[in-house]
């Protein structure tokens, strides 16, 4: 078995062959019964009644859902401001991830001795106290 150049692959392709016809037999009746229950569903009277209901229930939560939506962007853009971001070139994603890499930074250092901070860049936009000194990162990357 050694012996034979790429037995492995030739092996997969052997089992391959012999399991194809088995699978897309398998394949031609799960779409034959996905074909089926889609023209039962595009035909159906009662799914049509269900579904207008549906809307019809759940278009104030919507819309509420957007309401909210709305004010979070608007509270967005005065936290983004009032870190200096512009919250229009900023995401929230964005935005946020330099919290969760501050965090991560700031805990990692942390754990260290003093001293063994070297040139380790911290992200910008934050307070953090060290020794009780606070230190101000405000639009600009500080080295410790």
């Amino acid at each position: 078995m050694l012996m034979v150049p790429e037995y492995k692959t030739r092996l997969r392709s052997l089992l391959f062959r012999t399991t194809l016809q088995e699978r897309t037999e398998e394949m031609k009746v799960a779409f034959d019964y996905i074909y089926k229950a889609s023209v039962e569903l595009k035909s159906s009277k009662k799914l049509a009644k269900i579904l207008e209901s549906f809307l019809e229930n759940s278009h104030p939560a919507i819309q509420s859902l957007e309401s909210l939506q709305s004010r979070a962007m608007e509270e967005f853009s005065k936290v983004a401001s009032y870190f200096g971001e512009d919250s229009k070139s900023t995401s929230t994603d964005t935005f946020f991830g330099i919290f969760a890499e501050f965090m991560s930074k700031f805990e990692d250092r942390k754990k260290k001795p003093a001293g063994c901070f070297g040139n380790a860049e911290l992200p910008r936009l934050f307070f953090c106290f060290f020794g009780g000194n606070d230190l101000l990162l405000n639009g600009s990357t500080v080295l410790l």
